[in-house]
């Protein structure tokens, strides 16, 4: 039986109580007995997953239901949303088409993608790639060589438009796509550009869902859209030069990080959610949020300019995890899931953040002797706080502190040859 069919005679027939039920509930249900006896190394996994963190084995296991759920109710005109009409149909249809391509493969995205949670949580896109490499998971689905490193490089590398969109990364982040090379067979064709691109696009509006307390506008669209667009060109540009690997690397370089510099004023203003609520009542455009930005350098008698400027080379490389919360903290003092207030201003501890961070890869660039050779190496600053730490007077006032940015000047960081990147890993922990 084709995994499509099987997942599909299964979701059309849920409802969202059932996806929302407790883990346990779906642990002992039919439904997940039936996938289990399809899949057996999925459900291996999770079993595992069990005994080395249950309780996030059971938060993703409600979600990978609940997107699937999302996935199939879309797909059956049966999803209700706040989305207009159109960009449904327009999600239904690229669905459709992907499922042309090949009926397993979006659900396969869905079943897999969190599968390495348990096991690694800051990196589990990478887990969960290792662990279906490693155990040969696609080897008994009807997949061509093309698909499955489509299929494998869609799911290590599925937080990427997310995380442009929201500003904890940029799309220098992309970078990282060339030096995996079991995806460049990828980027010879625009036809496979594409539908790696966007099968990412797709997936990271279907993942938000696949949450029950999420929710997005009618603007995502609009950007994703631009998001996959804009790589699907660079990449297959790129590619389609006559050039040896390392020249093509330093172009695609030069394309994302004219691209990026371009949207930095837009990275910034991620600490106001401006990726959440712009353009969503009139008070909320991006020129609004842009003013806030300016008003509040003024403060602090800087222009965007000067403070971009200065800014620059370095925060083209930087790459956050786990600092949104952070970044809005220190813009606003709190933490919030609501649009800007009209007398919103932004605190000056965001731009020393920023600061912070950029005199901090200078200064370890210049100890490690690397001011030229590495001008293009990504660095990914990790934050590490407890479960709901926003909610916590305690780490508000630690995040608003000077030791919280002295931290991070006195953090020695590692490399990752996987991901040619710098990784400075900020413990906020007690």
């Amino acid at each position: 039986m084709k995994i499509f069919q099987l997942l599909e005679g299964i979701f059309q027939t849920l409802s969202l109580d059932f996806c929302d039920s407790p883990g346990e509930r779906i642990l002992d249900s039919q439904e997940f007995s039936l996938i289990s006896n399809e899949i057996p190394c999925w459900s291996e996994l999770l079993h595992q997953g069990l005994k080395e963190e249950k309780a996030e084995t059971l938060r993703t296991i409600r979600h990978v239901f609940r997107s699937l759920w999302v996935y199939f109710s879309i797909l059956n005109d049966n999803f209700d949303s706040n989305i207009e009409k159109h960009e449904i149909n327009l999600i239904k249809a690229n669905l459709k088409s992907i499922h042309s391509y090949n009926p397993d493969f979006f659900p396969l995205i869905l079943l897999y993608h969190d599968i390495g949670r348990p096991f690694d949580k800051e990196w589990h896109a990478h887990e969960s790639a290792r662990l279906i490499l490693k155990n040969g998971l696609f080897e008994r689905f009807e997949l061509t060589t093309i698909q499955k490193k489509i299929l494998m490089g869609v799911i290590k590398n599925h937080l990427l438009p997310g995380t442009i969109f929201t500003g904890e990364s940029n799309y220098c982040g992309a970078l990282s796509l060339f030096h995996d090379g079991d995806l460049n067979e990828i980027w010879e064709t625009k036809e496979h550009t594409y539908q790696f691109f966007n099968s990412l696009m797709l997936f990271t509006i279907i993942d938000i869902w696949g949450y029950d307390y999420s929710k997005i506008f009618n603007h995502y669209f609009v950007y994703y859209r631009k998001i996959r667009d804009t790589l699907i060109d660079i990449f297959h540009e790129v590619s389609s030069l006559s050039l040896d690997p390392n020249t093509r690397y330093q172009q695609a370089y030069k394309r994302l990080r004219e691209v990026d510099r371009l949207n930095f004023k837009w990275r910034v203003a991620c600490a106001l959610r401006i990726f959440q609520f712009v353009d969503t009542r009139p008070d909320q455009s991006v020129e609004s949020y842009y003013i806030k930005i300016e008003q509040s350098l003024a403060e602090i008698n800087k222009t965007w300019e000067e403070f971009a400027t200065q800014l620059s080379p370095e925060h083209f490389l930087i790459q956050f995890k786990y600092a949104l919360p952070i970044m809005m903290v220190l813009a606003s003092e709190t933490f919030f899931r609501k649009p800007m207030a009209p007398d919103a201003t932004i605190k000056p501890e965001l731009f020393d953040f920023w600061d912070v961070c950029i005199h901090t890869i200078k200064s370890l660039r210049l100890s490690m002797n690397k001011l030229s050779n590495d001008s293009d190496v990504l660095w990914n600053f990790i934050f590490e706080l407890p479960w709901g730490w926003f909610l916590q007077k305690k780490y508000l006032k630690l995040v608003r502190s000077k030791q919280f940015l002295e931290q991070i000047r006195n953090c020695q960081p590692s490399f990752n040859a996987e991901l040619n990147s710098y990784i400075i890993h900020v413990n906020l922990k007690e």
